[in-house]
C-alpha cells in the first residue's frame, strides 16, 4: 500500500511540474498557420464570461457537447462540413463580443 501511494504522489509531482511547460510549448503556437490565433489567460477568459463578453463555441462532437458543456457555450462541431457557415452564424448573432473555442 506504501509503494503505490508514494507512485501517486511521484506522478502527481511530475504532472504537475510539467503542464506548465507544456502548456507553454505547445508546438501549435509557434505554427504560422495560427499566427493570427489570439491567445487568452484562462483568468482573463473566465472574467470576460462572467462579464458576458465572450461568445464560447465548443468544437468537440456532439456526444461530448451533449455530455458535458460550458453553460452558455455554442456547439459547432469542427467535423461537419457546414462548420464555417455555422460558426459565421454564431459570431454574426453575437457581435461586438470577443469568440473562445474549445
Amino acid at each position: 500500500m506504501k509503494v503505490n501511494v508514494y507512485i501517486f504522489l511521484v506522478l502527481c509531482t511530475f504532472v504537475l511540474h510539467a503542464l506548465p511547460v507544456m502548456a507553454i510549448d505547445f508546438p501549435g503556437r509557434k505554427n504560422p498557420k495560427y499566427g493570427t490565433v489570439q491567445t487568452i489567460e484562462i483568468n482573463r477568459l473566465y472574467n470576460d464570461y462572467l462579464e458576458n463578453k465572450v461568445t464560447l463555441i465548443d468544437v468537440r462532437s456532439l456526444l461530448e457537447y451533449e455530455t458535458i458543456h460550458i453553460k452558455g457555450a455554442f456547439h459547432v462541431s469542427m467535423a461537419e462540413q457546414t462548420f464555417e457557415s455555422e460558426l459565421g452564424k454564431v459570431v454574426r448573432d453575437n457581435p461586438g463580443k470577443k469568440t473562445a473555442f474549445y
